[in-house]
């Protein structure tokens, strides 16, 4: 467990100690950036702050899944010069198509000139679920094919999902893709109705509402 309102910066691999491998994070106001290719296994939870994976390392590729909570902030970033690290995409999946919980948090992607695409395509694995709270997807394209790969969509009531990108989402070079189509049921429910439009399995919302 790591916590504090500092900046950290790792930049060797998070690995398992003792009997327990799960690590969390409770940085509100503080900035965490990993460069290293960690190995823990156990689960990974992000308790405010932001913590930014960069460089070709930058990975929690072991990791059993990923919790981002109220005010958190994951960034995937394979563009910014970091601790005089210049931007590069990460030799693997930083997330390796792992399972993602929001609760209220922001998980950033932020792509190469060349272009970056995380997770695995048509994965079954990296699927997310979307609790209560205000939680955002946001796409950064600097040039090639920026693609977010997730595997589905689980919406529990009170839970409010928005993709933002710097350029049109939903093109072929800007996207999020899910293996499965996600499906909102009931189609129409609080204030707001819900709108979705689908190509395939690419779900090209702006935003829900539960």
């Amino acid at each position: 467990q790591l916590a504090g309102s500092g900046i950290y910066n790792i930049n060797v691999p998070m690995v398992n100690f003792g009997t327990g491998g799960a690590f969390t994070y409770l940085g509100v106001g503080g900035i965490l950036n990993l460069s290293g290719i960690s190995t823990f296994t156990g689960a990974t939870t992000l308790s405010g702050g932001t913590t930014t994976l960069y460089s070709a390392g930058g990975q929690l590729s072991t990791t059993s899944g990923v919790t981002v909570n109220q005010g958190a902030v994951l960034t995937l970033d394979s563009f910014n010069t970091i601790n005089g690290v210049a931007g590069a995409n990460a030799s693997a999946s930083r997330l390796a198509s792992k399972p993602l919980t929001l609760n209220g948090g922001t998980i950033n992607v932020i792509g190469s000139t060349s272009g970056t695409v995380e997770g695995t395509a048509s994965n079954a694995t990296a699927t997310v679920t979307l609790n209560p709270g205000q939680s955002f997807f946001n796409l950064t394209n600097n040039g090639g094919t920026t693609q977010l790969n997730l595997a589905s969509l689980t919406v529990q009531p009170g839970g409010y999902l928005g993709f933002t990108s710097n350029v049109a989402l939903g093109t072929g070079t800007n996207q999020v893709m899910f293996t499965t189509a996600p499906t909102l049921a009931p189609a129409l429910a609080g204030i707001l109705n819900r709108a979705t439009a689908k190509v395939g399995n690419r779900f090209e919302v702006k935003r829900l509402r539960e």
